[in-house]
């Protein structure tokens, strides 16, 4: 999707997957089943059931097993993971399947917003390094560690998530990621002509803003544009 006004969601593949698709193909995005992508999932239906007011939502996944694919790309279920893998292995196999091309050519497509949801794994399997061309302001919700090894370029900003923010948000931390992008798309639906704070102490305020636990599943919130 190469459309300016787009929002960019590159998410990753769970090894839980959907427990009854058997051996059918079904959309990458009903594939999955970890709390990650499930959280993720309600805040893009909610987006979408709002009628995408922000710009056409362009969902991807970094997949251990495809590469980069889109959300509507049928898949079958599949066993891989880049969680744990040994490093030299891990850049093989990613680059074997494409995954940096694929993500530097997403990250430099003119859009609204972009944001990235990429574990330490992930984010070492799209290779960042050295500082990737952008063409929109990036968000990057990742772990501190990881966060600080990313490249220092203006439109790159990294989100660093750790147990305490787990417990500010009453969610898992594997989960934390899901839940925060959740909510961010929740606020965008609602309120398409806000302005959405992109440094970190700003922004996770405004996604906890008349925001309680569990408001992603009830209904649409109060919301956010990304300039």
């Amino acid at each position: 999707m190469s459309d300016a006004n787009s929002i960019l969601i590159l998410s990753t593949c769970t090894a839980t997957k959907a427990a009854d698709r058997g051996d059918r193909s079904v959309p990458a995005e009903d594939l999955y089943a970890g709390q990650q992508h499930r959280r993720l999932m309600r805040g893009i239906s909610a987006y979408r059931d709002a009628g995408q007011p922000c710009g056409p939502l362009d969902l991807q996944i970094l997949s251990a097993g495809h590469g980069v694919i889109a959300g509507d790309m049928p898949l079958r279920g599949y066993d891989a993971t880049f969680m744990g893998m040994p490093r030299a292995r891990l850049r093989r196999r990613a680059s074997r399947l494409g995954v940096p091309k694929a993500v530097a050519s997403l990250l430099a497509q003119p859009r609204r917003l972009a944001v990235l949801l990429l574990g330490s794994d992930y984010l070492y399997a799209a290779q960042l390094q050295p500082a990737p061309v952008l063409g929109a302001s990036t968000l990057i919700f990742t772990s501190p560690g990881t966060a600080k090894r990313l490249p220092d370029t203006p439109l790159l900003h990294p989100v660093a998530l750790d147990n305490r923010d787990a417990q500010r948000f009453s969610c898992s931390l594997v989960a934390l990621k899901g839940e925060l992008v959740a909510r961010l798309l929740v606020r965008l639906a609602a309120h398409p002509e806000m302005a959405m704070p992109l440094d970190r102490a700003g922004l996770l305020a405004w996604l906890q803003e008349d925001s309680g636990a569990g408001a992603v599943r009830r209904h649409p919130h109060d919301l956010a544009k990304a300039a």
